[in-house]
């Protein structure tokens, strides 16, 4: 049998079977058929979509975007030499590398799927 999801191939005696009689697939525990398809099945854990580094790297992001926009407006209201200029150029710099960042969390996450669906 192969999961539709992960493309995991087992044998039926490996899976573990729900009190539904659906059967769990024992690499992303995804719910499928007796006949091995996933139609009809609304509940539906996918295993290889969970990838900390992709959500470490999404998290960092967050933070550079909140510590650029305090440490501007910081920078901004104490210090009396520094221009409206100045400040909306920083702003615009915390926000695209924070875009940076943010993607190549999301680039990171596409591609562990990408792998995951061609096992």
């Amino acid at each position: 049998m192969t999961c539709p999801c992960c493309g995991c191939s087992f044998f039926e005696s490996e899976a573990k079977k729900t009190e539904k009689g659906t059967i769990l697939c024992p690499n992303c525990s995804s719910e499928l058929n007796p006949d091995g398809s996933q139609k009809d099945l609304i509940k539906y854990n996918r295993k290889a979509s969970i990838n900390w580094v992709a959500d470490a790297i999404k998290y960092i992001a967050y933070i550079t975007w909140a510590v650029g926009v305090l440490a501007v407006l910081v920078v901004y209201f104490y210090n009396k030499n520094v221009s409206i200029l100045y400040a909306v150029i920083a702003l615009y710099s915390v926000f695209v590398s924070g875009i940076i960042v943010y993607g190549m969390g999301e680039i990171i996450q596409l591609l562990t799927e990408i792998r995951n669906n061609r096992r």
